[in-house]
């Protein structure tokens, strides 16, 4: 999976083991016009995507954002083998930072230390052996990445001192997707759940996943569970506007799902129209029976 055969190739790789190891772009080809669009037309995908790469692994997933940067919307990249063939692509990544824009792509580095004890971070590039160029060509990459903020790529990374080569990927893919997704859990507290104004929970709803939608590249919506809970509890507060308001949303979103046609019909029936609760009662047993829902029914109809 690598950019191109190891010319460097230091003794302790090997009798040339590694020279014959390349098909990077070729891969990456497969990818792209294989892979993608056969899991898009097998199952229920999203435009957006992410690519992981760990060690030699993490040296594609580079090779992938400098030369394919649309490819993917977010990279995570882990401990990289940045010094494969004297870190050649190195260098085409620090061209790459200084010279192009990546506005719209997110970058996550992990990287472990694979040094022994006796070696200082803050000087270990007065080290020229091999056994810490590993990581020496990872601290190189992440100047480069901390000193172009002028290129548009949302990048952060993360030093994990106390975790190896081989135990770093499952930490740094935990945090990675907490920093690739930190927008997207909606937090609403107690003052704003008790907030009187009918329109504000739904409205910071709605707004809130406007924005989420606009950095995923594709239309969000809240979970059923969201409105219906929070409709509900408004409703048992005797607040029915909010209650409506966050009930229609939910009902205007997910049309065709029972529990929304329901919840509706709740709100009808705590204020006393009959005629409404039963229209929307009847239009959720008609997506999806429900014993509860057909008993209240029953009960409205005198039955």
């Amino acid at each position: 999976m690598n950019p191109h055969p190891c010319r460097y190739n230091p003794a302790l790789l090997g009798f040339g083991l590694y020279e014959s190891i390349r098909g990077g772009e070729q891969f990456i080809a497969f990818i792209e016009k294989e892979l993608i669009p056969y899991i898009d037309s097998h199952y229920p995908t999203q435009p957006y995507k992410m690519l992981i790469g760990h060690s030699l692994g993490g040296l594609m997933v580079m090779q992938t954002l400098v030369h394919h940067t649309a490819l993917f919307n977010a990279y995570i990249y882990i401990d990289p083998s940045m010094w494969w063939d004297n870190q050649a692509l190195l260098k085409e990544t620090k061209r790459a930072l200084e010279k192009r824009h990546f506005a719209g792509t997110a970058l996550y580095l992990g990287f472990a230390n694979t040094v022994d004890d006796d070696i200082l971070l803050n000087n270990i590039h007065a080290d020229t052996t091999f056994d810490t160029k590993h990581l020496r060509s990872i601290l190189t990459l992440q100047s480069y990445l901390e000193k172009n903020k002028q290129n548009g790529l949302n990048y952060t990374g993360k030093y994990y001192e106390n975790d190896s080569h081989m135990s770093v990927p499952l930490i740094a893919v935990y945090d990675a997707l907490h920093f690739l997704f930190n927008f997207y859990p909606i937090k609403i507290n107690v003052k704003e759940e008790n907030n009187p104004d009918p329109t504000y929970l739904v409205n910071k709803i709605k707004s809130h996943y406007a924005y989420a939608s606009k950095q995923m590249g594709y239309k969000v919506f809240p979970a059923e569970e969201l409105l219906n809970w929070n409709g509900h509890n408004a409703l048992n507060k005797k607040q029915y506007e909010k209650a409506k308001r966050l009930f229609d949303y939910y009902l205007a979103i997910y049309p065709e799902i029972a529990a929304a046609n329901a919840c509706m019909g709740d709100y009808y029936q705590a204020i006393n129209e009959t005629k409404n609760a039963l229209a929307y009662f009847e239009k959720s047993l008609a997506i999806q029976e429900n014993a509860a829902i057909r008993k209240k029914v029953e009960k409205m109809q005198g039955k």
